[in-house]
């Protein structure tokens, strides 16, 4: 793991866990995870793309927001996987998004509900 957070996700109190970010030319993906209280929904899903966390370059002072499209019944849906209960047991997520810049070593992992970025290296594939 490579950072967390306390904050809150729809007012309940949360824990933002960040395991890594990797780049290839096509993609960037945030592998996470929330942990909180064993009866709470991570509403942020697919469809709440919204309210994903960001990838913010403070040097390039870029925002990379998920990358989304247009599903079959017309709904703009994210490249992620979705949202679900935490009962107490770590459930990683992942999220796409634009490639960053090839010269981001490091990139804030920022969400809504929590005060701070969570700073992560990032990681490079061919």
């Amino acid at each position: 793991m490579k950072g967390s957070l306390d904050g809150k996700v729809d007012q309940t109190p949360a824990t933002l866990n960040v395991s890594d970010v990797r780049v290839n030319k096509r993609e960037t993906i945030l592998t996470f995870w929330h942990t909180g209280d064993d009866k709470m929904l991570v509403s942020y899903g697919e469809y709440s793309w919204e309210r994903l966390p960001t990838l913010v370059d403070q040097a390039g002072k870029k925002v990379y927001s998920p990358l989304t499209f247009i599903n079959w019944e017309g709904d703009t849906v994210c490249m992620c996987t979705d949202a679900a209960y935490i009962r107490g047991v770590p459930q990683p997520r992942t999220i796409a998004y634009p490639p960053l810049d090839e010269s981001v070593t490091s990139i804030d992992v920022k969400q809504e509900g929590f005060e701070k970025p969570i700073t992560v290296p990032v990681t490079r594939e061919p």
